[in-house]
């Protein structure tokens, strides 16, 4: 309270108009405020306190032009409001009301009101003529008032996240209106009215159920960013060949078919557009005229969804083919092509020498033009899961290349010119047809990640040459005690210049993958054979945001990593099994396993299903359940362990939900402070410890829980 009272006494002195008393951790506005000494502030903050009301009191300060309370507790606007005949603007972001009272249409001067996040679901009269910004974003509004059009000076609309369901009928008289946005509500419609709006310069639809666009729309003329994301639309309207202005268009996430971009959309928009999202659709085809988009920067044509490795699912476009002018698009940087059925790119697609950051993943391209190669400012590229057989020879050319993707092709070789490339980082070979491991990469010693798993080498599995980021791990923080689930992040990068040549040199090509392979198989014990798959899963450069999985080679071609079936115990034996035995493991070795199980509700009970869990006879060893210490022990024999495995491949959408926690569980263990194998970079705690005692394994396994060593995946990070 000294510390207001400070204020106030300096604002008296000095004669201050503008009173700032934000972030004091105020519950009450001390009397003091509202004194005739302060009858002259025009300015009061008093942002992120504790204020649950403003005072009747309020009304005294009779020249205040700007109230702003954002980050308070208030439940209601107060009628004293009404009485500051001078307000021009008020602010009442991220509070707790709930309804607009009707005295505020009576503030004449008001021409600011923001009431953003707050729970507003009442709204019954328009406010008042001189009002220019309304923001209502983040609300539970449903519907708005009848007299809405009575706010004509309107300029800016806000009133996205919402529950709304219609715009009101008379909203094209507001032809003031610069920007409305009325993203992620419930409209299925539009009203008529609302194609007589002269002068909106940025529309915003995205997030709603939208299948139709109005037929005329006066404002194409002067409109700059129209976005529409996420909606049902199937074709679009003719004006969208009279966008002289337009900068960014957002139209991913809808049903658009075959070409529906007009043929001279490149001409009427080619001077101003910059950005073009037309991802997860059904677009088979584009105008010739897009080459005339010469200010185009970002052109986004492939998938929404946020993973990379997708397993042949298409959530991109139809593209077959480009138009022969895509490559006068100049001054194009970023582009997304993924998820299309592309068999080649344009032969002069090499004039696009702006071009930084391109992704074709998931197509059905052969080859690369040659003039590819002219694209020296490229510096990611995505090419994985395409059916690539070799590189142009110039390859080398794209010398500011840090990020490689080319996993799931069928190259046998790397063009020599691959040396040249002596600013990769990240080198992604994964499943090629790879027979000697490429000399080329002598010369790249920049690489931080590197990954040649799945190719035809005759080289043992650990043999096989692999970087990966060198990373270091927080400490748990002792203020969270027992309820700590910290997740185990990044800390640093330590590149070597020569640890790529050193762990190249030490392969020997000539080393036959047979001979002692199959008895160091044999004496591999089953929990470090597991411990091995999901290690290389969890260092995989591919990775699911959802969360670490194992990485799959093509469809139809198997998984190496499988365990194999067991035609010895029915499948409603193994699946009886594996509910009983991943149930027990789960009680035991954690603390809330309770909680968990009983949201599946009561699982079996049969005892005749639990001995044939126990019997010997199904080699499943009983002395692994009677201890929860002990994580070696309970995975020693392989049947039980294979069955784990061999059931959680077949059944990815588990229905069980303890079955999909224990999933999860095997899929992310163990972390990197925990693996063990001959392969693993790093020592395990529980293979050269003791078991810990009774009470750290939750604590053990849950620190396992993390994405992945690689959180690379975001199509939008940042250039390193």
């Amino acid at each position: 309270m000294e510390e207001v009272n400070e204020i106030v006494r300096k604002a008296v002195v000095n004669e201050e108009t503008n009173l700032d008393l934000s972030s004091l951790e105020l519950d009450v506005l001390p009397a003091a405020v509202f004194s005739e000494s302060l009858a002259h502030v025009t300015e009061l903050n008093v942002d992120y306190n504790e204020l649950q009301c403003l005072p009747m009191a309020i009304s005294r300060l009779s020249a205040l032009r700007v109230l702003s309370a954002t980050g308070n507790q208030l439940r209601e606007i107060p009628e004293a409001i009404n009485k500051l005949e001078n307000l021009q603007a008020l602010h009442l972001k991220e509070n707790y009301i709930q309804q607009l009272p009707e005295f505020l249409s009576s503030l004449e001067r008001l021409e600011i009101l923001d009431a953003t996040g707050n729970g507003i679901d009442s709204w019954t009269i328009g406010l008042g003529e001189c009002l220019l910004e309304l923001r209502l974003d983040e609300n539970k509004l449903t519907s708005l008032p009848v007299s809405f059009s009575r706010m004509k000076s309107l300029k800016v609309l806000e009133l996205g996240n919402n529950n709304i369901t219609n715009l009101p009928e008379d909203i094209g008289k507001l032809n003031q209106l610069e920007i409305l946005n009325v993203s992620c509500n419930k409209l299925s419609k539009l009203p008529s009215s609302l194609e007589e709006l002269p002068n909106l310069r940025i529309f915003d639809l995205s997030n709603n159920s939208i299948e139709s666009l109005p037929e005329r729309f006066k404002s194409a003329k002067v409109l700059e960013s129209f976005f529409m994301e996420k909606n049902y639309l199937r074709t679009l309207p003719a004006w969208f060949d009279s966008l002289p202005r337009i900068v960014n268009i957002g139209l991913a996430d809808n049903q658009l078919l075959e070409s529906p971009l007009p043929e001279s959309f490149g001409i009427s928009s080619g001077g101003t557009l910059r950005m073009l999202d037309l991802s997860a659709n059904n677009i088979s085809k584009l105008p010739d005229s897009m080459g005339e988009l010469k200010h185009l920067e970002n052109l986004l044509l492939g998938s929404t969804i946020s993973e990379l490795e997708r397993r042949a699912f298409q959530n991109g476009n139809w593209l077959r083919t480009l138009p022969h002018t895509f490559g006068w698009m100049i001054n194009l940087t970023k582009l997304h092509l993924d998820e299309n059925q592309l068999v080649e790119l344009p032969k002069d697609f090499g004039l696009l020498v702006n071009l930084e950051w391109a992704d074709f993943g998931q197509n059905r391209l052969q080859s690369l033009p040659k003039s590819f190669c002219l694209l020296s400012k490229l510096w990611f590229l995505q090419l994985s899961q395409n059916y690539l057989k070799a590189l142009p020879e110039d390859f080398g050319n794209l010398a500011n290349l840090i990020e490689l993707r080319l996993s799931f092709n069928y190259l046998t070789e790397l063009p020599s010119s691959f040396e040249k490339l002596t600013n990769l980082q990240t080198l992604d070979l994964f499943h090629n047809e790879l027979t000697k491991i490429p000399k080329e990469l002598l010369s790249l010693k920049k690489l931080l990640r590197l990954d040649l798993d799945k190719n035809k080498f005759k080289l043992r599995a650990e043999k096989v040459p692999k970087l990966t980021k060198q990373v270091k791990y927080p400490s748990k923080d002792p203020s969270l005690a027992d309820n700590w689930r910290g997740r185990l992040r990044e800390d640093y990068i330590e590149p070597c210049e020569e640890k790529t040549v050193e762990i190249l040199k030490d392969v020997n090509e000539d080393e036959d993958s047979n001979g002692d392979d199959a008895e160091d198989d044999k004496d591999t014990c089953a929990s470090e054979a597991a411990l091995e798959f999901a290690m290389k899963r969890s260092l995989s450069i591919w990775k699911s945001h959802v969360g670490p999985e194992e990485r799959s080679v093509r469809p139809g071609q198997g998984n190496a990593t499988t365990a194999e079936t067991h035609e010895t115990i029915s499948p409603q034996k193994k699946e009886e099994i594996i509910f009983e035995l991943s149930k027990d493991i789960y009680s035991e070795m954690f603390e809330d396993a309770d909680d968990i199980m009983s949201q599946n509700g009561s699982y079996c009970q049969s005892e005749e299903i639990k001995q044939a869990a126990l019997d010997p006879q199904n080699s499943i060893c009983s002395d692994s359940l009677e201890t929860a210490e002990d994580w070696d022990k309970e995975m020693q024999d392989s049947t039980a362990y294979k069955i784990v495995l061999d059931t959680f491949k077949q059944r990815s959408h588990n229905k069980v939900y303890f079955q999909n926690k224990l999933q999860n569980l095997l899929y992310s263990y163990p972390p990197a402070s925990q693996a063990f194998s001959k392969t693993a970079n790093y020592k395990s705690p529980v293979y050269h410890c003791s078991p810990p005692p009774p009470g750290d394994v939750h604590d053990l396994c849950t620190s396992a829980l993390q994405v992945g060593q690689f959180d690379d995946a975001d199509e939008d990070s940042s250039r390193p």
